[in-house]
């Protein structure tokens, strides 16, 4: 709560999660005001977008995976000496 009420209006504006900040803020505000149900509607909204973040943080994590087995998979064929390996290719591409 004390995170929230550090950021100025201007500063949320350009926070990455400025509409998350914004639905809680809104959501205790009706709180607090008696709005129950407004409440509720807001605080969904921030667990919704909650939820979307998470979503993607799986996917990135699932990716992850499938690199490092590209990866490995690459590392498993070894090459002459003196020639460069496939996976430092691939790192390089990523660059």
């Amino acid at each position: 709560m004390a995170n929230l009420r550090a950021h100025s209006t201007a500063e949320m504006a350009n926070h990455p999660h400025a509409r998350l900040l914004e639905h809680i803020k809104l959501a205790r505000q009706y709180a607090r005001e008696g709005l129950g149900d407004t409440s509720i509607l807001f605080f969904n909204r921030a667990i919704d977008h909650i939820n979307r973040w998470m979503d993607c943080k799986k996917a990135i994590a699932e990716e992850v995976e499938l690199a490092k087995q590209l990866d490995a998979q690459l590392n498993s064929h070894k090459e002459a000496p003196g020639t460069r390996r496939l996976s430092s290719v691939w790192l390089h591409i990523l660059d």
